[in-house]
């Protein structure tokens, strides 16, 4: 049986990874208002593009100019694709926060944080972090969970 100095500290670690996840789900829906930024950054960059291209020194024909408002037709599905994925990843971290103030579904926690390992470097780092903690005993017992039959007792 662990010592109360032990779920004391868990308790503690818990804690810290519970507001790392609310502010990664934070940084993560601010993300959504940077694809925004870009998309009027990108349209305005294309709608200042010159119809017709210069006619070469050489005096042969000018390529033809690409459409600039097809591009951005094409574009605006990544953006709209982007937003959901970053609202997606925003939530389920939200999610996974309250969860763990709860101290209830440890193995939903496990997957978001192996989902937030696929984002580089803060998730990873976040996701490692919450990995390693949620698979040790003292969080188990946090969680009201049996240790795992895998794991031999500790004596």
């Amino acid at each position: 049986m662990q010592q109360p100095n032990h779920l004391s500290q868990a308790e503690g670690h818990l804690k810290i990874l519970r507001v790392f996840q609310y502010v990664y789900a934070g940084l993560t829906l601010l993300g959504i208002g940077f694809l925004v930024l870009h998309y009027f950054i990108m349209n305005t960059m294309m709608k200042s593009m010159p119809e017709e291209a210069t006619t070469p020194a050489d005096g042969s024909e000018p390529p033809p100019m690409p459409d600039f408002d097809q591009i951005m037709d094409v574009m605006i599905w990544g953006y709209i694709a982007g937003a959901i994925v970053l609202l997606l990843i925003g939530l389920v971290n939200l999610l996974s926060a309250n969860f763990m103030g709860q101290r209830k579904n440890r193995l939903f926690s496990i997957i978001v944080a192996g989902i937030n390992c696929l984002n580089i470097p803060l998730g990873t780092i976040l996701g490692i972090f919450t990995i390693v903690f949620l698979t040790k005993p003292a969080a188990q017992t946090l969680y009201g969970e049996n240790q795992s039959p895998l794991i031999p007792p500790t004596p």
